[in-house]
């Protein structure tokens, strides 16, 4: 996770922190269990200001202007739960889409005209509108995607990995099989047509699983296959293409 990312998580858990206690602060006025918002303010350590303006009714600075954003809490939240769908399903949207959702909640009568939408986003919200988005919603994420079979989405559970190499030690020491003699062989195939990495907003989540995008194998691959030793040794790459033709030769 980069500095910036670590920061934003940062700052909104302080602030979340912070909220709590000036609530709690406010709860002790109301219920009369300090006998002054001073005391309350220093019990719970924040601004005895702070603490006098929310009894008079102020709201939290990121509230104070909802009228004045694009979209209301209620919309905002529809949109994160949108993504988060597309998420689990394995298919993160990418900022593009991000914003052209955002564009049809408020003014559906656009349709799905490409460039009405790229015109009415460019002229209604500034180039930070969607890092502003993200900062209010840290549990939210942009970042470089990589395309992931929908069945390996479904084995990537570190459970399912532990099992899997606890068997790996089992079938070694049973039938005495030496670093020297395991090899590991992995493919990598390089879908026609398909761009590998896109920039998609997703739900911020354990380390490697984050960006992956489900595809449905119905593309043309080119192959390569790369295996290596148990000693460090490899194998030169193989690399497959798509045949043009069956050759038959070798049966006779």
């Amino acid at each position: 996770m980069g500095k910036l990312k670590q920061r934003r998580l940062q700052v909104a858990k302080e602030e979340a922190d912070r909220e709590k206690a000036i609530k709690k602060a406010c709860d002790g006025v109301q219920q009369g269990r300090f006998a002054s918002i001073r005391k309350a303010a220093e019990a719970y350590g924040v601004h005895y200001s702070t603490v006098r303006r929310r009894l008079k009714g102020a709201k939290l600075r990121k509230f104070a202007h909802t009228h004045q954003e694009l979209l209301t809490p209620a919309e905002e939240k529809s949109i994160v739960r949108w993504i988060v769908q597309l998420k689990e399903f394995g298919f993160p949207p990418r900022v593009n889409h991000v914003k052209e959702a955002i564009v049809l909640l408020k003014h559906p009568e656009l349709g799905l005209e490409e460039k009405a939408m790229e015109a009415y986003f460019d002229k209604m919200l500034n180039r930070n509108y969607l890092t502003h988005f993200l900062d209010r919603h840290p549990n939210l994420v942009s970042k470089l995607s990589s395309n992931f079979d929908k069945g390996r989405i479904k084995q990537s559970d570190p459970g399912v990995i532990q099992r899997h190499f606890s068997k790996v030690q089992r079938v070694r020491k049973k039938y005495s099989i030496t670093t020297a003699n395991t090899y590991n062989m992995d493919e990598k195939g390089f879908r026609q047509g398909i761009s590998d990495r896109a920039k998609v907003i997703c739900q911020r989540r354990e380390r490697g699983m984050t960006g992956k995008m489900a595809t449905d194998g119905t593309r043309e691959l080119i192959t390569v296959v790369e295996t290596i030793c148990g000693d460090g040794t490899v194998l030169s790459p193989l690399i497959i293409y798509k045949g043009v033709a069956h050759y038959m030769g070798v049966r006779k």
